[in-house]
C-alpha cells in the first residue's frame, strides 16, 4: 500500500456522504458520522491520483449502522467529459430511494459538482483531519467475494474537535472499480459497517 494521499481523502469524504441519512436515524450528530463507503474511499490514495474509470463500472454496498439499521447504495460511472467522470449513486433506505449524481475531476478525484434528486448542491470542502495509524495486506470475504486487500486504520477528527473517530478501510483498486473499496467500518463498536455486495469493472 502506497499510503493515503489527497485523492484518497476526497474519496472517503464522498463515500461518507452517502450514509448521512443512516447516521441521522441513529442520532449521530457530527458531520463525520454522516457518511457511506464511497465517501470514506477518499482516504485511500489512487496511485498517481488520476482516475482511470470507464463508463459502466459500478460498485454496490450494504451499509449498516448499529448492525440493524441498514441501507443499500449502488454507484455507477454513467458519463465521461474532458474534465471528469459523472457517476450516479442510488441509495435505498427502507424502500425510499435517493439519487445523487457527482462529477469527479479526472486529475485528482475531487468531487467538483453534485446533484441530489436532480437539484444542484454545493460541494463543501472537507475540513476533516486524518491520521493513518496502521497499514497492512490482509484477506477479506464479503458478499461480493473473497479478496486480498490493502487495509488501513485511520483516526479522523473535525476541525476544532479533540474527538478521534476510528475508520478502517479495506480496498483493492486493481480488482474493484471506482475507489476500490471492499469494506469500511466507522466508529467503535461498528457504528457503521459497509460491505461490497456486487461490482463490475470494464
Amino acid at each position: 500500500m502506497k499510503g493515503i494521499g489527497k485523492a484518497g481523502m476526497f474519496l472517503i469524504a464522498a463515500w461518507l456522504g452517502s450514509a448521512s441519512t443512516l447516521f441521522a436515524q441513529v442520532g449521530a450528530a457530527q458531520r463525520l458520522r454522516q457518511l457511506p463507503p464511497m465517501a470514506i474511499a477518499s482516504l485511500v490514495e489512487r496511485g498517481s491520483g488520476r482516475l482511470a474509470w470507464k463508463v459502466g463500472d459500478f460498485a454496490a454496498y450494504s451499509n449498516c449502522a448499529l448492525i440493524f439499521i441498514c441501507t443499500k447504495n449502488r454507484e455507477e460511472v454513467v458519463g465521461e467529459t474532458p474534465e471528469g467522470f459523472w457517476t450516479k449513486d442510488v441509495s435505498d433506505a427502507a424502500g425510499r430511494e435517493e439519487t445523487t449524481e457527482r462529477l469527479y475531476r479526472k486529475k485528482d478525484g475531487q468531487v467538483i459538482r453534485k446533484l441530489v434528486g436532480g437539484v444542484e448542491q454545493p460541494v463543501e470542502a472537507d475540513s476533516t483531519r486524518y491520521e493513518v495509524v496502521e497499514e497492512k495486506v490482509v484477506d477479506i470475504s464479503t458478499p461480493a467475494g473473497f479478496f486480498k486487500a490493502d487495509y488501513a486504520k485511520v483516526l479522523a477528527s473535525d476541525e476544532g474537535s479533540d474527538e478521534n473517530i476510528p475508520i478502517e478501510v479495506w480496498e483493492n483498486k486493481r480488482l474493484v472499480p471506482l475507489d476500490g473499496i471492499i469494506r469500511v467500518s466507522v466508529g467503535e463498536g461498528l457504528i457503521l459497517l459497509s460491505d461490497l455486495t456486487a461490482f463490475r469493472k470494464g
